[in-house]
């Protein structure tokens, strides 16, 4: 069950690691984002029902 606190921790990690991306490799961005991605279409499937 997504939740708008599980989608907002993950798109808040997803800023940090954009903001630090010295630190992160462009394959881990790019499946945080990937999965941020994939969270917002959950959440938007269930409260759109």
């Amino acid at each position: 069950m997504i939740t708008k606190e599980v989608l907002n921790k993950e798109m808040q990690k997803l800023n940090e690691m954009i903001e630090m991306s010295d630190k992160y490799s462009y394959e881990d961005i790019l499946k945080q984002s990937q999965l941020v991605d994939k969270l917002i279409v959950d959440f938007m499937k269930k409260t759109s029902k």
